[in-house]
């Protein structure tokens, strides 16, 4: 939703700026950063990270 509203909204100021109406946007995703294992936080005593719903749960 923010992604197509940035969209509109740089794509109108910039046809405005350039006079063109052939004006394309395109956002990159963001990398992902694979940390080497001792980079990694222990998680806190009673809890681990549950890779399904990817959220923290009480054990």
């Amino acid at each position: 939703m923010a992604e197509r509203e940035a969209k509109l909204v740089l794509g109108n100021f910039l046809s405005a700026v350039t006079g063109s109406d052939n004006v394309s946007i395109v956002f990159e995703s963001e990398p992902v950063v694979d940390f080497p294992e001792s980079c990694l936080r222990d998680p806190p005593d009673g809890w681990k990270f549950d890779e399904e719903s990817d959220s923290w749960v009480r054990e």
